[in-house]
């Protein structure tokens, strides 16, 4: 967006397009939505755009005739009584692109096993950070754990898995891109940790899971749920039984498995909910986002 200035209430404001665009999620050929920059020649401009993704682009007369539906030049967005048009630009994911796509939803790997889900990527002061859960990442403090769909290698810094909190940092040390909060196909995420409060309860979220593109929904059931995990040798779970109650974490319906450790949770608004500690009694559960950011002095960057 060119013209106005992006004032505080038109960025809400297109926050709200942007979660009211998820529909377009729906079509086969559309992998993600986002809030970006126009992209012409192979190059970023400063128009701010509503981004969708899609796995190849035709020519507008030949979308019809390939199943597609053309999508509008730009939606309508009002800010208090002035109306402004947000464009939409359709950007094919690049394959040149590929090494990065598996950020926030890659395998991690160590030894070529899979032992969890690399989350969002986030900004510590100037150093960049994966997020995936603490009790991925413990064993392996100050070791080097492989991104296996981005092939980037990272090393495990910050781990904190207490009543409350299962998360950890890995330090990202090869050149990254300026904005962080990317979906697996490149499109920059418009995050802000989601302040976990009452009215979650009920409220339908998603999440990306390791190597797919399209993302899988589920219901907020507690936003201050416990759950009992096994964590033998961990200094505060319980000696005889090896579980470490787990206090004020989201519960939702199930649409994880096994791996999937680590997973971010987002709300409508494409904002980091929580992290996925596992899954209990028919439930998965995740550590909220918002204190764990604070802790850390996280950024999750806006555009």
């Amino acid at each position: 967006m060119s013209g106005p200035r992006i004032t505080t209430a038109l960025w809400h404001a297109c926050l709200h397009t942007l979660a009211r665009a998820r529909s377009y999620l729906r079509r086969p050929y559309v992998h993600g939505l986002a809030l970006g920059s126009r992209r012409r020649s192979e190059r970023y401009e400063d128009e701010l755009c509503l981004v969708v993704t899609i796995d190849g682009k035709l020519p507008g007369e030949a979308i019809n005739g390939a199943g597609r539906r053309a999508f509008p030049p730009a939606i309508p967005i009002r800010v208090g009584r002035r109306r402004y048009d947000l464009p939409i630009d359709v950007q094919q994911v690049h394959a040149t692109l590929g090494r990065l796509h598996g950020i926030p939803a890659d395998r991690v790997m160590r030894h070529g096993q899979h032992r969890g889900t690399a989350g969002l990527l986030v900004r510590k002061d100037d150093q960049r950070y994966v997020v995936t859960a603490g009790h991925v990442a413990r064993p392996f403090m100050g070791q080097i754990l492989r991104l296996a769909a981005s092939g980037i290698d990272a090393r495990v810094d910050e781990v904190r898995w207490t009543h409350h909190v299962d998360v950890a940092l890995l330090r990202v040390d090869t050149p990254l891109p300026a904005q962080a909060g990317h979906l697996p196909n490149q499109a920059v995420l418009a995050t802000s940790a989601h302040p976990i409060v009452p009215s979650l309860r009920d409220k339908p979220c998603f999440l990306f899971r390791a190597g797919q593109t399209t993302p899988v929904s589920t219901i907020i059931r507690d936003p201050t749920a416990s759950a009992p995990f096994y964590a033998p040798g961990h200094p505060l779970a319980d000696p005889k039984t090896g579980k470490l109650m787990m206090n004020g974490l989201i519960s939702t319906d199930v649409c994880t498995d096994e791996g999937d450790s680590g997973a971010l949770l987002f709300d409508g608004a494409f904002r980091p909910v929580g992290t996925l500690v596992g899954g209990w009694g028919g439930k998965d559960y995740f550590c909220p986002c918002a204190p764990i950011f604070a802790y850390w002095d996280l950024r999750p960057i806006q555009h």
